[in-house]
């Protein structure tokens, strides 16, 4: 019995060799992640060994042997996998059946349970096989020999119970340990296995790059070009032997070439310079080429050279020429204009100011950069206040573009106007970064504004006094209805400034009112004044008076169609009106607003053939009709006016 550790060393000493080598040779040419008929051989060179080492093997007693096939068939599984280890699974088996005797079935069942503990410990673990540490491999040969010890139990009890006896301890101390050092030697295998497939492909991936590069790629060495990548053959369109024959100064165009060999040299001995510049080479058609060069010193053969990376920039020196071409006539074109142009980075407060620019706001031109408010104190003091609340609510609303006009005062005292157009950029927190716009001088325009709008304005009071001058014309032949036109345009504004209507409409419906019964000049006093009911003839005289009125104005040039709205203002919501007869939105709102003021201001007033009927018959009159005879929302504005505000017919 003493025998069985030492004969179990060698046994496990020939197993690990063996195996080693296996995975050795055939680690390189086999992937362990998928299954692949160049597994079968390796599935047969196990199941060799596993014979090999049966063959050596210790007997116990008549027909019960001891061996190392379980360490050989739980590595195999675990790190070569389902097919190879079935292979050796099915070899060693038959060869232990082939040997026979009382421990056949039980060897059997070793070599089976064994393999497949080592293929489901395969399939379990998460991580790479060459992540495993020594603590999992010991762990995994303590778990594979505990199972092999169990299956002792299924020969007969007396040579079970020797068995246990005499080989527990060898077993669990001996064969772990050896499954270890077996792992280990596994594990380290395939570490270098991935190191040198990584190195591969990195080798393939930056040969791929070189190649395949857009940029040119060369190294130089004495003046001459070591080694240079296809594009930059292909940008000079020479030949690499050409290229790599001749001094590289002969291919850069000769005012470049003293500066780049200089910088070259001057890098090689050490000193630092900057890594890029552009300069222009001469390809082989003799066309320029201008090339943007960065270079790095680097060993080459144990001498320095220096790596250079090449673009072609061609395109963008032709774009910046055109570009410079275009500033010079953008500059004369804002010049001319009187435009100017700024730049302003709102978080380090600093303003790029076009030379334009700094003449608009009296400066001499060439500063360039300015400080973020620099403009404020140039402005008018009495615009002050009003151009930084305008650009602080812009900000404060998050506007992206702000519109501006105010006057700043150059130090000869003069005033000018700027108009001021800018985009906003904030980030994504809501912060102002960044500020670009525009200044143009408008006091010409401001000027002339100036003098239309007081043109305009002397023109509002002469048009606003003829048109008193009419209304009180008309007023004198009805005496019983004096007061009544300027009662009536005071009502109508008070309609329309309470449906919100613009400020310039509200001043046409007012002048419209007021004049709104001019028609009736061509009345008769009599029948104007007739205390008693208007006869049918009587009343299609009155009721021509739109018509008349219409024709008296349609030639007067009014900036608004008053002659219009006086012909519409006796029209109805639903056509029972005159003189046409018109419905719904074919009457103009100013129409609209006007029929509803004159008939509350009518029936609230005294008229020759019946006393005032009061507001609140008004009211009742134009609320029943609201929506057929006059429009809704006239009406509303109206009710609104008397029963919620208090207005009052003056």
């Amino acid at each position: 019995m003493t025998d069985i550790p030492f004969l179990g060393l060698v046994h496990n000493a020939a197993l690990l060799l063996a195996v080693a080598f296996i995975f050795d040779v055939s680690a390189a040419r086999w992937s362990t992640g998928r299954t692949s008929i160049r597994q079968v051989p390796v599935g047969f060179v196990i199941g060799l060994v596993g014979i090999t080492v049966m063959l050596t093997s210790w007997t116990f007693m008549r027909g019960i042997i001891f061996d190392t096939r379980s360490v050989l068939l739980g590595i195999s599984g675990l790190f070569f996998g389902f097919v190879p280890t079935v292979i050796a699974m099915a070899m060693t088996a038959a060869f232990r059946i082939y040997q026979g005797g009382p421990g056949a079935l039980t060897g059997v069942s070793v070599i089976v349970t064994t393999g497949a503990i080592g293929i489901i410990w395969r399939h379990l673990h998460r991580h790479s096989l060459a992540e495993m540490s020594w603590r999992e491999l010991y762990l995994f040969g303590l778990v594979i020999h505990l199972v092999m010890l169990s299956l002792m139990l299924t020969l007969p009890w007396e040579a079970a119970l020797q068995a246990l006896l005499n080989l527990t301890l060898p077993v669990l101390i001996i064969f772990p340990l050896g499954t270890t050092f077996l792992g280990v030697l596994m594990v380290n295998r395939l570490k270098r296995e991935q190191a040198e497939d990584t190195l591969r492909k990195n080798e393939e991936k930056y040969r791929f790059l070189f190649e395949n590069a857009v940029e040119g790629i060369l190294i130089a060495q004495d003046e001459k070009v070591r080694f240079a990548n296809p594009a930059f053959v292909n940008a000079l369109g020479y030949t690499e032997e050409i290229i790599k024959s001749r001094p590289f100064i002969t291919f850069i165009h000769p005012d470049d070439r003293q500066m780049v060999l200089d910088r070259h040299l001057r890098r090689l001995t050490g000193e630092e310079l900057e890594t890029g510049y552009d300069f222009r080479a001469i390809t082989a058609t003799g066309a320029e080429l201008w090339l943007e060069i960065h270079s790095k010193v680097i060993p080459w053969e144990g001498v320095p050279a220096s790596l250079n990376f090449l673009i072609d920039v061609t395109e963008r020196k032709r774009t910046e020429h055109i570009l410079r071409q275009q500033q010079d006539r953008l500059d004369l074109a804002q010049s001319a204009g009187k435009v100017g142009v700024f730049d302003w980075d709102m978080v380090s407060g600093k303003q790029i100011w076009t030379p334009q620019l700094e003449i608009l706001y009296g400066m001499e031109p060439g500063q360039g950069e300015h400080a973020g408010y620099d403009w404020l104190p140039l402005v008018h003091p009495d615009d002050r206040g009003e151009a930084e609340s305008t650009l602080k609510l812009c900000i404060q609303e998050r506007r992206t573009e702000m519109d501006a006009d105010y006057r700043i005062i150059h130090n000869d005292g003069e005033v000018r106007w700027l108009s001021i157009r800018a985009t906003i950029s904030y980030d994504a927190s809501d912060h102002p970064v960044r500020m670009v716009g525009t200044c143009v001088d408008i006091t010409e325009r401001k000027l002339m504004e100036m003098e239309r709008q007081a043109a305009t304005e002397r023109l509002r009071k002469g048009l606003a006094a003829t048109v008193q001058a009419i209304s009180i014309a008309v007023e004198a032949r009805d005496p019983y209805t004096a007061g009544h036109q300027k009662r009536v345009a005071d009502l109508a504004r008070a309609i329309a400034t309470e449906m919100e209507l613009p400020a310039d409409q509200i001043d046409f419906i007012r002048i419209a009112a007021t004049i709104h019964d001019i028609g009736k000049i061509s009345v008769p006093a009599e029948i104007l004044s007739k205390p008693t009911m208007l006869s049918a003839i009587e009343f299609r005289l009155i009721q021509i008076h739109p018509e008349t009125g219409h024709d008296i104005l349609k030639d007067i040039d009014f900036p608004w169609p008053v002659a219009a709205v006086i012909l519409q203002h006796h029209e109805r919501m639903d056509g029972s009106g005159y003189p046409h007869g018109l419905t719904g939105e074919n009457i103009l709102m100013e129409a609209r607003i006007l029929a509803v003021a004159d008939v509350v201001e009518s029936m609230a007033s005294h008229r020759p053939y019946r006393p005032a009927l009061g507001i609140e018959a008004a009211m009742e009159e134009i609320s029943k009709y609201s929506g057929i005879l006059y429009d809704s929302n006239v009406v509303a504005a109206c009710v609104s006016l008397f029963r919620e505000k208090r207005y009052t017919l003056d």
